[in-house]
């Protein structure tokens, strides 16, 4: 086969530089034609080509596929018939004029013709492959698959790729998915192909399904394969039958003993996807059953912080359930938490020089400063991470929480102080130092040190690639825009109140704004309404937005105030007609809104329910 494609190269190129230099050119002009669309001047070059020296390769075959893309396949068999009468061992120009006769619809005869090309090389596996290749090509799938087949009388192995592409194409799935996992078994090498074959049908509900199924089945004859194991788990983990995956690989675990290696990645990628109960049971199963194992402590943690992850959870659903508060009180949080802290704290116990001992001390505080609202708590954990680990990544968020919480403890200038350090941390991060430049304007601005905050926030505004950039951008435009209205101070104060979890104090700041005509007016309204709905007063939540779109129907805030009046009539007020009209709404006076899509998207699930 290479002697043969060799010898066609080089009577190919021999052609071309025996050929007049006019003939070569002509050539090529024609070429152009053809790949510009037109057709009939390439043909017209290629029939001339053709006529003057029909033994030249490249003519007979340009001329013979304008040809048949004319679909003139008899006169294309002529030709072909020519250059055989001399070449009678060219099995490429049979198979190609056996095509014709497919497409002429003499099925017999060109079945004939294949079987003659077939024959020159009865047994060379590459003849099999081309002739099969020009069949693919002409779309004779069935013909093609039949010519693979039959190169498996040679090599039971051979065209494993070519044979369950066809059957993917023709949505054989099955079929397919048996060749793909012969091909893994015939060459294990070949299992990143096939792995990524599956990732690309990820979409395709029908083909993971029945992927599953046929790679179940064979599990059962090859309950070693751990090639097998790793599709199907990657099959569920797609499908969310994570319990099934979970399954898989304690089963592969016994196989390779792999000291918990692929147990941990599985439970690495579900506490990732948040899937932290299943996630729990997998390092569970790690520092249960490997007491030596190299992810031990790693599996300890990850087992931690998946029960903070369920805790989480849990959390916010309780909260939606109260119609109190805006947070849980301790009393009921610690049910919450408890456990998660005493497995952080128990870590930091058995691994007293852990290198996960900073992340553990991370986690405790956070979960003290914003479920327990302990500060002093979360203080301490933030400070023993700035003493003890200087160089662990989070050394910097413990140094920009420490911040946040000293700020909630009106402690601004000591807040200013660690964000300055963090802003000159060789370890932090360009977006930690644009958020810790971006908290000083903040502070500065709450400080009613406007003109400073603005001068900052031009500095940060400069980098565009920045995630606080557009921030900047929206408060800078905020001050510039109201700095000369004397309630600007007055609404600084409520943003700080806000923010420091002083909700009835910034609200009542907020409401001596509303009151009085003024350009922040509408502003605060909004506010309003926000942190009435936070603290589940429903009802002064509605008044607030409806105010603010009665009253000032020219404020860019009213399709937002409109989208969440819709929300609020939807999800807490439970009145769906009025939530429908708030939506509409939208629709009619706001064709441009960026709510337009999601208002659209409501209705039609609202209308469906109402039967409207």
């Amino acid at each position: 086969m290479k002697k043969f494609i060799i010898l066609l190269l080089l009577l190919i190129f021999c052609n071309l530089f025996g050929q007049d230099q006019n003939d070569v050119s002509m050539l090529r002009l024609g070429q152009q034609y053809e790949k510009s669309g037109e057709i009939e001047k390439a043909y017209q070059i290629y029939e001339k080509l053709y006529n003057k020296n029909p033994n030249h390769y490249e003519f007979f075959n340009s001329y013979r596929n304008i040809l048949e893309y004319s679909k003139k396949y008899e006169d294309a068999n002529r030709i072909i018939q020519t250059w055989l009468s001399i070449r009678q061992g060219d099995f490429t120009q049979l198979a190609n004029y056996g095509v014709n006769l497919f497409r002429l619809g003499k099925d017999k005869e060109g079945n004939l013709k294949i079987q003659e090309a077939l024959n020159i090389k009865p047994n060379d596996i590459h003849v099999y492959r081309s002739i099969a290749s020009l069949l693919l090509n002409a779309r004779y799938y069935d013909k093609a698959l039949d010519i693979y087949m039959q190169a498996r009388k040679i090599d039971p192995n051979a065209c494993i790729i070519e044979v369950a592409s066809i059957y993917v194409f023709q949505e054989k799935y099955e079929e397919a998915i048996k060749e793909y996992l012969k091909l893994i078994t015939f060459d294990g090498s070949q299992y990143g192909y096939v792995q990524s074959i599956i990732l690309s049908h990820f979409n395709n509900k029908d083909f993971l399904d029945k992927a599953a199924t046929v790679i179940q089945s064979t599990l059962k004859k090859n309950v070693d394969n751990t090639s097998y194991y790793n599709l199907l788990a990657l099959i569920y983990n797609e499908q969310k039958k994570y319990d099934e995956s979970f399954n898989l690989y304690i089963q592969l675990e016994r196989i390779k003993n792999s000291s918990g290696t692929d147990m941990y990645n599985f439970s690495e990628s579900a506490f990732r996807d948040k899937q932290f109960e299943i996630a729990s049971k997998g390092y569970k199963y790690i520092f249960e059953n490997y007491k030596n194992s190299p992810y031990l402590q790693s599996a300890r943690l990850g087992y931690a912080k998946s029960f903070e992850g369920i805790s989480n959870l849990k959390y916010d659903e309780e909260l939606k359930k109260s119609n109190k508060e805006y947070m849980l009180p301790l009393s009921e949080v610690t049910p919450f938490y408890s456990g998660s802290i005493q497995m952080y704290e128990d870590i930091l116990k058995d691994f007293p020089n852990s290198p996960h001992s900073a992340e553990i001390l991370f986690r405790i505080g956070e979960i003290k400063y914003k479920k327990y609202a302990d500060l002093d708590g979360a203080i301490a954990s933030f400070q023993e991470i700035i003493q003890k680990y200087p160089n662990s990544p989070f050394n910097v968020n413990a140094l920009l929480s420490l911040a946040d919480v000293y700020f909630l403890q009106n402690k601004i200038q000591e807040s200013t102080k660690i964000l300055d350090n963090v802003k000159g941390n060789r370890f932090a991060q360009p977006k930690q130092k644009d958020l810790a430049n971006f908290k000083i304007a903040e502070f500065l601005y709450f400080n009613l040190e406007f003109d400073s905050t603005l001068s900052l926030l031009t500095e940060l505004g400069k980098n565009f690639t920045s995630d606080y950039s557009n921030d900047a951008f929206l408060l800078m435009n905020f001050i510039q825009d109201n700095k000369s209205n004397k309630f600007l101070s007055t609404f600084a104060k409520a943003e700080m109140l806000e923010k420091q979890n002083k909700l009835s104090e910034a609200l009542a700041l907020y409401n001596e704004i509303a009151s009085i005509n003024n350009s922040l007016a509408d502003e605060a309204l909004f506010k309003m309404g926000l942190l009435q709905r936070q603290m589940f007063f429903f009802d002064e939540a509605q008044k607030a937005f409806s105010t603010l779109i009665k009253n000032f129907n020219e404020s860019l805030l009213v399709d937002k105030a409109l989208f969440l009046l819709g929300e609020l009539y939807q999800n807490d007020l439970k009145d769906k007609n009025k939530a429908i009209s708030n939506y509409e709404k939208i629709l009619v006076d706001f064709p441009n809104s960026m709510y337009l899509n999601e208002a659209r998207k409501r209705l039609r699930s609202l209308k469906g329910e109402s039967n409207l």
